[in-house]
């Protein structure tokens, strides 16, 4: 009960934090400032429960107090300003044009199975945000053509989102992982539109695979491995690995794994069309990984420990 008492102190702060700020009268007193301290720290607590918790009830009762606490903050007036930079383990994405963002993250339960959790929230003045309920055991195999909704959500941590049209319509790609199995991981293009009432409808058929129209894409790989799927700036392109199989290590059937060329999706008229293979450009000379500068952040943008940026 402290707990939630502390999140409810947190909404009526963030609340008249938002209001005076525009007001340009709002300057916060000892007693918010130790009221916002308490409620990161018990965020940043569950976080870290929920992902590296030693049993599996640990990490799922932390994970449904974080959508119960966020709720809670969510449902403040204006509350889309409020960042939550306490959560370290949680994805957070925004479109450029940030009329949403997307909370995700992923708990373990065991060696064949990973749970995601997440909430979207809108960019509006008045409360407006969607619990996403991760439905994927519901499917033996994902769905290429269904729009789903909020509560029949494909879990994955997103880290990253682009913006397309289909005729006069906005349309955002999520790229997502689901770390999913021993043996495997999955990452995924989602596509997020926007139903009347607002509320998020996810798969719509933009993806032409020779001749046949899929509403979402995906990619299974060997967990041994590492593979790319993302929006290239530079080409312009959503690009991804070819996958080749390859025997597993435990000799108990076969595994996907990246062969060094690539696939590809170019936007042509708001369809994504696919191309089988990218021109594969010779170096002159061999990269020099000796004098390369360590990557800094995680796949969803957090900064990785012992760095400073």
């Amino acid at each position: 009960m402290r707990f939630k008492g502390l999140v409810l102190l947190f909404c009526v702060v963030v609340s008249a934090n938002v209001q005076a700020q525009k007001a340009g009268i709002w300057s916060p007193n000892a007693a918010d400032l130790v009221r916002l301290s308490n409620l990161n720290d018990a965020l940043e607590m569950l976080g870290d429960t929920a992902l590296h918790g030693r049993s599996e009830m640990m990490r799922t009762v932390a994970s449904q107090r974080m959508i119960d606490s966020m709720s809670l903050v969510l449902a403040a007036p204006n509350s889309f300003n409020y960042f939550f930079e306490c959560l370290s383990t949680v994805s957070v994405v925004y479109p450029p044009d940030s009329t949403f963002r997307v909370f995700t993250w992923q708990v373990y339960i065991d060696q064949e199975h990973y749970q995601q959790y997440g909430i979207l929230q809108r960019n509006t003045a008045e409360p407006n945000f969607f619990v996403l309920t991760d439905k994927s055991d519901v499917f033996d195999v994902l769905p290429r053509t269904e729009q789903l909704d909020a509560q029949n959500w494909l879990g994955a941590l997103y880290y990253n989102v682009y913006p397309f049209k289909v005729g006069q319509q906005t349309a955002y790609l999520l790229f997502g992982l689901d770390s999913y199995s021993y043996w495997s991981r999955r990452k995924m293009i989602e596509v997020l539109t926007f139903a009347p009432d607002g509320s998020p409808v996810f798969g719509l058929p933009v993806f032409d695979i020779t001749g046949n129209k899929w509403s979402r894409f995906w990619i299974e790989y060997s967990a041994y491995s590492s593979a790319r799927l993302n929006f290239d700036t530079e080409e312009n392109k959503i690009i991804f690995d070819y996958l080749q199989s390859v025997p597993r290590p435990d000799g108990q059937g076969d595994m996907m794994t990246p062969d060094g060329t690539y696939e590809a999706f170019e936007l042509r008229k708001g369809t994504w069309k696919y191309i089988e293979k990218l021109p594969i450009t010779p170096m002159e000379t061999a990269p020099n990984y000796r004098n390369a500068k360590p990557e800094t952040r995680d796949i969803i943008g957090k900064k990785k420990k012992g760095t400073t940026k």
